[in-house]
């Protein structure tokens, strides 16, 4: 994503706390007031109305009556009928007829812990549980980071190593990657994983047990195909209808086939003094990549930076751009879905000189150029920004930062302070992490927020009093070119992540 999203960046402040109202004092009977720190957080609930529920024996899946089952807060609360009272305004209600409920599969993953995405992507395919092997802190920490990228999350269940394989196979499905799973459609595989079923301790539509469920329009022994197309999946109290679940897994695809930027391809020189690829998710799914690298010439007087990015959903988008520093010359091509604009910017010293021009393609859209005080820096990505402010290339020239939205019409072009860095202290654990679980835990609205400047962690041996939990977009790394970065926007979380390896 391009840095027309970041002239400020966001944090959430979680809810705030309440106080009793106090009640009238007597001169005769002084007392305290009593204050409480409790939040009551609203109850979350769905109900499925009118489903016949697919229930696991040892004898096969027993059938019921159509039945309402109400959920609240990721559980099942009453099973019984007309349960549609029990909802306030605002609550969700499914209802369709012959509507089959059956339990989701629990899926078995073999080798290296999930990614976030990994985990959303599961949910999205049908998966209810998804066990792994490791530590439960690291764990809780994967799973409040997949938390802050919405709903349709699956169970996360640690698995012991040493675990006898009678408890492994309380999984359905067991696979590699959770990038390969996928739902059975021929009628042998489908009755296997449903007899797999059948092994289950306890019954799964049981006031109090997790809410993790298929939606069917068909009943699944009738008719195979419907249990990998479901009208809807139930993950806790959340509802992914099939209108949202399949875009979401076409925009995935979409990613598996994009293939990152090479030097090669785009014609780069060899051996940059720094580089790093990056996969760029947006909403918890990967949707691209972003090739960066640096070059200095033989003096060490100037600093070239070049960038190149592939997105290939929601939007399909190509962005190229060259900086060089300190003069802040920047050549720029963009291209998001149809339209396509490049930019030019000499970057001098004067204000005279210093202009922006901005040249869509196609008509009606006319040139324009826009001008430039001495020390404004057209940036126009997240990581030209970050690496002007890490590395300083213009040794504090630079003084505000030119952002352009193309996606307006006309283009508008707005300023922001030169972001500053706030180093922290070496951690063993990441500071952004105790953010998700927080903003998980009080499940706060995205709108709850207030701006801060650019909160930068990076891996050093500087000291600093600033609170780490303050940087919503969180680097670790060196050379300028972090493992890592994680940011906040109004249409969700954008996320930089290194490749090949990756943090949770």
């Amino acid at each position: 994503m391009t840095g027309l999203c970041l002239s400020a960046l966001a944090i959430c402040l979680g809810l705030t706390a309440s106080t009793v109202p106090g009640a009238r004092l007597f001169v005769h009977a002084p007392r305290e007031i009593p204050c409480t720190d409790t939040v009551l957080l609203p109850v979350d609930r769905v109900l499925v109305q009118s489903a016949r529920l697919l229930r696991p024996t040892k004898s096969g899946l027993l059938e019921s009556d159509p039945i309402d089952i109400l959920i609240e807060d990721g559980r099942i609360a009453q099973v019984g009928s007309g349960l549609i009272s029990q909802l306030e305004p605002g609550q969700l209600a499914l209802r369709r007829p012959e509507l089959w409920l059956l339990p989701a599969p629990r899926v078995l993953l073999r080798t290296k812990n999930p990614s976030s995405s990994d985990l959303i992507g599961a949910g999205l395919h049908g998966a209810g549980v998804v066990g792994v092997f490791g530590n439960q802190p690291s764990s809780e920490a994967l799973l409040a980071r997949a938390e802050l990228d919405g709903p349709g999350l699956p169970i996360l269940e640690v698995v012991d190593v040493k675990a006898e394989p009678v408890d492994r196979r309380s999984f359905d499905i067991a696979v590699d990657l959770l990038s390969e799973l996928q739902l059975p459609t021929e009628a042998a595989a489908v009755q296997e994983l449903l007899d797999s079923m059948a092994s289950r301790p306890s019954d799964p539509f049981l006031p109090g047990a997790p809410a993790r469920f298929l939606a069917l329009d068909s009943d699944p022994r009738d008719v195979p195909s419907s249990l990998s197309d479901p009208f809807a999946i139930v993950q806790g109290s959340d509802l992914v209808l099939k209108s949202e679940r399949l875009v979401r897994l076409e925009e995935l695809a979409a990613f598996h086939a994009l293939e990152p930027p090479s030097f090669k391809e785009l014609g780069w020189p060899v051996n940059p003094s720094s580089k790093q690829l990056y996969r760029i998710l947006i909403g918890g799914l990967p949707r691209g990549y972003v090739q960066v690298a640096a070059w200095q010439d033989h003096s060490n007087e100037t600093t070239t930076v070049r960038v190149a990015e592939r997105i290939a959903a929601p939007l399909e988008e190509e962005f190229e751009a060259s900086v060089q520093w300190p003069q802040g010359s920047v050549e720029c091509s963009w291209r998001v879905q149809n339209r396509r604009v490049q930019f030019q910017s000499s970057g001098s010293g004067s204000a005279e000189e210093n202009q922006l021009q901005i040249i869509p393609e196609k008509a009606p859209l006319e040139p324009m150029v826009v001008a430039l005080q001495a020390q404004d820096q057209f940036l126009p990505h997240t990581l030209l920004i970050l690496f002007d402010a890490l590395a300083d290339p213009s040794s504090g020239a630079t003084q505000r930062i030119v952002e352009v939205d193309i996606l307006t019409s006309p283009v508008s072009t707005n300023w922001s302070a030169r972001s500053a860095p706030r180093a922290v202290p070496k951690q063993s654990t990441s500071p952004l992490l105790g953010l998700c679980a927080l903003r998980a835990q009080h499940r706060s609205p995205p709108g709850q927020l207030r701006a801060l400047p650019l909160g930068v962690g990076v891996q050093s041996d500087a000291q600093s009093t600033a609170d780490p939990s303050l940087g919503l977009l969180f680097c670790t790394g060196a050379n300028f070119w972090p493992d890592w970065l994680l940011l906040e926007t109004p249409w969700g979380i954008v996320e930089w992540r290194s490749e090949p390896r990756s943090q949770p």
